[in-house]
């Protein structure tokens, strides 16, 4: 038998044989069936207990992604950013850049520029700090939220300053100053990164992201309520 599924048949099988030694025993004044007996319903609640917290968690996850992704609304190119640029409105510093980036990765899954992490939702953003020129450092294993709150607290960077640009955060929610460029963290299990566009129509927010609203999904732009907003971390140029 596979070692792992070992495990599995171990499990099934004290779960067998737990009300076979109580039928069968005599287990009252056998101390060594009474230990086996113990020892075997000791190990199959141990097990369903682990089971059914793992089962909670990742429900709790999936619900609060579900949660998360429910409020996305895929933008339509005749209402979004890139209809509103070639219209001349809500033009930014990097409104042009981001243009040009859209139009070079929508649709088309990336890594990030080292290679690695293809179609991650990190990965797009990186791609952005590397367009535009600037570094980009830890993300906590690729996980936007905690690399946001530790980012925040001062405990390390995850977009550098540079001699073009300084940095400044959008924490907590204040969506209505996102400009486009802007690098937003959003709510979700794991958590979620994109770019925003610096829209904002309906009480919605738009962002460039990858890797949502299913996993591998290519770079895409949508509209995000503003309850899924954790905050955004934006360069500024320096005067």
């Amino acid at each position: 038998m596979s070692n792992k599924l070992k495990p599995i048949a171990d499990f099934f099988g004290d779960l067998i044989s737990i009300p076979i030694l109580i039928v069968t025993g005599p287990v009252i004044g056998n101390p060594i069936g009474t230990k086996i007996l113990a020892f075997k319903v000791v190990k199959v609640v141990f097990t369903l207990t682990v089971a059914l917290i793992i089962a909670i968690v990742c429900f709790s996850s999936l619900a609060q992604q579900n949660d998360s992704l429910s409020s996305r609304i895929l933008s339509k190119e005749t209402d979004s950013y890139l209809a509103d640029y070639n219209a001349g409105k809500n033009k930014t510093y990097f409104s042009e850049q981001l243009y040009n980036f859209i139009n070079k990765y929508d649709g088309k899954l990336v890594t990030d520029p080292n290679g690695y992490f293809n179609g991650e939702c990190v990965s797009l953003v990186k791609q952005w700090q590397n367009h535009i020129s600037v570094p980009f450092l830890y993300w906590e294993g690729n996980y936007p939220k905690p690399a946001f709150e530790a980012f925040v607290a001062g405990n390390y960077s995850l977009a550098t300053p540079t001699n073009k640009y300084s940095l400044t955060t959008i924490f907590p929610k204040n969506v209505s100053t996102l400009e486009a460029g802007d690098l937003v963290i959003l709510t979700g299990f794991p958590s979620h990164t994109a770019i925003a566009t610096g829209r904002i129509a309906d009480g919605k927010y738009e962002l460039f992201e990858q890797n949502a609203p299913n996993l591998m999904s290519p770079p895409n732009l949508s509209f995000y309520n503003n309850s899924t907003f954790i905050g955004a971390i934006r360069y500024k140029p320096k005067n």
